[in-house]
């Protein structure tokens, strides 16, 4: 069923069924967007009340609406969205996105009317994102089915979300900062197009080299842990989870009507299954940005180049927190490094250039240590200055990150004097975060994905030689219901699964 996926990132004709004239409306601006960054396809605005939208004909129904037609946009009363369904279905209509609220999220009465819909669109063989949604984008082809202000760079994450409010955040954080997406999807309630479907579909699309997620809840635990496990294997996924605490839980719950699970056991099924998880909103952007942009590193050896003691020292605590090692400085470097550099200039990990060390200097320290085979990844640090141009260097560590295929993360402290310089950073496919602790996450997502990607057995299941018979036995010997360790111990050994070595004694 994932084939038909493609009907929400690709349809050659797009329904807004409830669109309205009203700019202040959200269907208006949903409508509005979908003209509005180069989609090639046709828009119909479907509302019995107007004859023209935005300069486009208005149809008083479904049924009414032309070729090509795929997709159905619906932001109507919950209670009509069923009957709309039915005219989408008998329309030919391939896939639906419902936006409107008001199902399993407000109780038993909403979660009977989401089933309803859900019976109507199978009975119809479309598939449906939602409801309580806010749409959809392809940032690759200008589609855009949100309500959502402005569109990110197009670039190679694909993100995917049960929160609507977490997309729109999201975008208007990246909307300019450079670095790219493929996809932003809102999934709502998930009734029926859920958040390992398009995980499977976003591991097939060329497009995307990082999967970034953020979910509430999982329903179908067994099925989500094999394809991720599966996807893993291909690109990276980064994931945040909801709901951590008791306090966390009940806003899930009340959110989406989901339940958000314990969180210990989701943790310990993502680091099985390869997904790195992380505990920030901020450092699911910049994990997905730096392995979208960086090349996998052979080892853990970072070497730090700086031009200020403070940030390195911090970026230096932080690297290690996340198993990176400040790598050990080879002579030869060294000696170059001391002909360059100013004389008071510290060649020692981390490399430390003092205050006014220009790009010229940046760019040959930074080649100097992608060069030393003792390093594996290389970490810029700027805190700018009066005498020395940002954007001159970021251009230099561009230069240098693109002539050598060890991972560069550059770490630019401030805001309004390095915008551009970050612009020029991300248009060259080098990550850049705003302070040095946040090195660490990134530089620790690439090497621990890194082990992944070598461990020859991340795509096999592990097969335990279990004893179907002797285990059958035993159950059936036990008079008990509830046993302890003696006969739990010799349980599990039919299951083949290893235990603390033990023996039982019937003396103290």
């Amino acid at each position: 069923m994932l084939d038909n996926l493609i009907y929400f990132f690709n349809p050659q004709g797009v329904a807004v069924i409830g669109a309205s004239a009203n700019s202040s409306k959200l269907s208006h601006g949903i409508l509005r967007n979908l003209i509005s960054y180069d989609w090639s396809g046709k828009a119909y605005p479907v509302n019995p009340s107007s004859s023209q939208i935005l300069e486009l004909t208005c149809y008083p129904s479904i049924k009414d609406v032309p070729d090509p037609l795929d997709l159905a946009v619906i932001i109507l009363p919950a209670e009509v969205i069923p009957n709309v369904l039915e005219d989408c279905g008998k329309r030919g209509v391939k896939a639906v996105i419902v936006i409107s609220g008001g199902f399993r999220e407000v109780g038993e009465g909403g979660l009977t009317l989401e089933n309803k819909c859900l019976t109507i669109i199978r009975n119809h063989g479309m598939r449906m994102i939602g409801p309580n949604c806010v749409g959809t984008m392809n940032v690759l082809n200008g589609l855009n089915t949100t309500f959502i202000r402005g569109m990110p760079t197009r670039g190679g994450i694909g993100f995917l979300s049960q929160s609507g409010a977490v997309c729109g955040g999201i975008v208007d954080h990246v909307v300019r900062k450079g670095f790219g997406f493929s996809h932003f999807i809102s999934l709502g309630n998930e009734a029926d197009v859920n958040e390992t479907d398009i995980i499977e579909f976003l591991a097939k699309d060329k497009n995307t080299r990082v999967i970034a997620a953020y979910v509430e809840s999982i329903y179908d635990g067994k099925r989500f842990l094999r394809v991720c496990q599966q996807v893993s294997g291909i690109k990276p996924i980064v994931i945040i989870k909801a709901g951590r605490t008791s306090e966390g839980a009940k806003a899930v719950s009340s959110h989406t009507g989901a339940l958000a699970g314990v969180q210990q056991a989701y943790s310990a099924a993502f680091k099985q299954a390869g997904l790195i998880e992380v505990s920030t909103v901020e450092d699911l952007l910049n994990v997905a940005m730096t392995l979208d942009y960086c090349s996998l590193p052979m080892g853990n050896r970072a070497a730090i180049v700086t031009n200020a003691g403070g940030p390195a020292a911090l970026a230096s605590d932080h690297l290690a927190d996340y198993g990176i090692s400040l790598a050990q400085i080879d002579a030869q470097t060294k000696s170059k490094l001391r002909k360059v550099l100013t004389g008071a200039a510290q060649v020692d990990n981390p490399i430390d250039m003092l205050g006014a060390a220009d790009a010229v200097e940046y760019g040959f320290a930074l080649e100097q240590v992608l060069i030393d085979v003792g390093v594996d990844l290389a970490v810029p640090i700027l805190v700018p200055q009066a005498l020395v141009n940002p954007s001159n260097v970021a251009e230099a560590i561009v230069s240098q990150s693109a002539k050598k295929t060890k991972p560069v993360i550059a770490c630019l402290m401030g805001d309004e004097s390095i915008d551009a310089a970050s612009q020029i950073l991300h248009e060259g496919r080098v990550p850049m975060v705003d302070y040095p602790e946040k090195i660490g996450e990134c530089a620790g997502a690439l090497f621990k994905y890194s082990q992944w990607k070598r461990n020859e057995h991340h795509n096999n299941q592990v097969e335990l030689p279990v004893d179907k018979r002797q285990a059958e036995m035993l159950l059936m010997s036990l008079k008990e219901k509830v046993f302890g360790e003696r006969t739990t111990r010799q349980l599990l050994n039919t299951y083949g699964i290893p235990l603390v070595p033990g023996e039982f004694t019937d003396t103290q």
